[in-house]
């Protein structure tokens, strides 16, 4: 695609063209470890809420078994219940 390369300015696009002064290079460093600090920061988040999360799920399962387990208690209820009436009989 050679229209590109006409219409291409590497200012345009943050590309720096001269080399690196001191300032330069001591922002560029900074903005690095800012980087870094916060990338390092999210990594302790999501371990933290990885370490929660278990404890969370272990909970949400044992809850979630109870309710299926009145659901099904429920259903042979109902199962019973309609034997009962149409066919006069107990199970």
């Amino acid at each position: 695609m050679p229209w590109v390369r006409a219409y291409y300015n590497p200012a345009e696009a943050g590309v720096m063209t001269s080399p690196l002064d001191g300032t330069q290079l001591f922002e560029s460093a900074r903005e690095v470890m800012t980087t870094i600090r916060e990338m390092v920061a999210a990594v302790k988040g999501l371990s933290n809420f990885k370490a929660a999360i278990g404890g969370w799920l272990t909970w949400v399962t044992v809850i979630f078994t109870l309710v299926l387990l009145s659901v099904a208690v429920s259903q042979v209820g109902l199962l019973v219940s309609g034997w009962r009436l149409f066919c006069g009989q107990l199970l």
